[in-house]
C-alpha cells in the first residue's frame, strides 16, 4: 500500500526527539499512532544513522507479546536490549494501556507502568515513545501521573490535504469521498462502499462507545447512542441540556444527561467546551455551552451512516 504522509505528526516527534522527557503520543483507535510511530519514525530514524539493534520496539497487543504486559517483565526485556551505555537507544511501546490493569485504572494512582518508565528515563542513553489509544490513555489522568516527565502529542485521522495528496484524483471527487468518509487511515484501503460504511459504523460503536462504557461503567448505552446523535445534530450550536434531556425522551435525570456530555470530553476531546469559565465547576452551573467537534469527521459520519441503514 501506497505511505500516508504525517508530516505534521512526524515534525512533532523529531522535534520532542531526545528531550528528556517520555512522548505519549495519544488518539483514537485506529487514527494512525502505530503507523507514525512504527512506520515513519522508526524510518526516519534508521535513515539518519541510527541502527535497529538501537531501536527497542514492542506491541502490547501483540498475541506473542502478552507476557510484556507484566510491567516487571517489561522492564527486564527492555533493560536486556540496552547494550552500549554510550550510544543512544530508542524505546517504541505501542498500545501501552495493556500494561494498566483494572485495579490500579479505579484509582489511577500507585500504577507499576508509570514507575517503569520513569525508571527508564533515569538512564541517561534511553529516549520512550509510547502510544495509548483507549480510554485508560485518552483521559487527563495519564498526564496527571506522569507528573511532568512526560511530553503529549494528540494525533488525529487524515486531514483533506493528507487525504488528497494520497489519491491525487480529482480534487471534486476526492471531497466528495471525504466528506462522506472522513479520513481514518484503514479505510482508504477499503475499495467497496458498503464494506467501507460498516468498517465505519463498527468502529464507531464497538471502539467509541466501548472506550466510554468501560471507562464510566454507562448503565444505559442507549441513552449514550441518542446524546451522541443529538450533539453530532447541533455541532457548532449552543446545546441547551435540559432540551436535550427532554428531547431524547431519557428517563435519566437532567444531572446524569450532563455528566454523559462531560464522558464525552473527558475521554477523547471529541467535544471542545467554549465557556467563559474553563474550570469542570462550570458543568454544574451553567446548562448553555457551545461544543465544537475537534475529532474530525467521525460524528459526521455516525450520523450519515445511521441514515443509510
Amino acid at each position: 500500500m501506497k505511505e500516508i504522509k504525517r508530516d505534521r505528526f512526524l515534525k512533532k516527534l523529531i522535534n520532542k526527539k531526545e528531550n528528556g522527557l517520555i512522548k505519549v503520543i495519544t488518539g483514537i483507535r485506529r487514527s494512525g499512532k502505530s503507523y507514525l510511530l512504527f512506520n515513519l519514525f522508526k524510518d526516519f530514524l534508521l535513515n539518519n544513522g541510527i541502527s535497529s539493534k538501537q531501536i527497542i520496539s514492542i506491541s502490547l497487543d501483540d498475541d506473542t507479546k502478552l507476557e510484556y504486559r507484566n510491567t516487571q517483565k517489561l522492564s527486564k526485556y527492555i533493560r536486556s536490549k540496552i547494550k552500549d551505555k554510550n550510544k543512544p537507544y530508542y524505546i517504541l511501546i505501542d498500545e501501552v494501556q495493556y500494561a494498566i490493569t483494572k485495579i490500579e485504572m479505579k484509582s489511577f494512582s500507585n500504577i507499576d507502568l508509570y514507575t517503569v518508565l520513569n525508571g527508564l528515563m533515569h538512564l541517561n542513553n534511553v529516549d520512550i515513545y509510547v502510544t495509548g489509544s483507549n480510554s485508560k490513555m485518552l483521559s487527563k489522568d495519564i498526564l496527571t501521573e506522569f507528573r511532568g516527565r512526560s511530553d503529549s502529542i494528540e494525533v488525529f485521522p487524515l486531514t483533506f490535504k493528507e487525504y488528497y495528496d494520497f489519491f491525487g484524483n480529482d480534487k471534486s471527487e476526492s471531497l466528495a469521498d471525504y466528506s462522506l468518509f472522513g479520513g481514518m487511515p484503514y479505510s482508504l484501503s477499503i475499495d467497496n462502499e458498503d464494506e467501507k460504511i460498516n468498517y465505519l459504523r463498527s468502529l464507531f460503536t464497538e471502539v467509541y462507545f466501548k472506550d466510554i462504557s468501560e471507562r464510566y461503567d454507562i448503565a444505559y448505552p442507549n441513552i449514550l447512542d441518542e446524546l451522541t446523535n443529538d450533539l453530532c445534530s447541533s455541532i457548532g450550536s449552543l446545546t441547551n441540556s435540559t432540551k436535550t434531556t427532554n428531547r431524547i425522551e431519557t428517563f435519566i435525570s437532567h444531572k446524569r444527561l450532563l455528566q454523559k456530555i462531560y464522558y464525552h470530553q473527558n475521554i477523547y476531546e471529541t467535544l471542545a467546551r467554549s465557556t467563559r469559565d474553563n474550570s469542570y465547576r462550570y458543568l454544574r452551573f451553567s446548562f448553555k455551552r457551545k461544543y465544537l467537534r475537534i475529532f474530525l469527521k467521525l460524528s459526521e459520519n455516525h450520523l450519515t451512516l445511521k441514515l443509510k441503514r
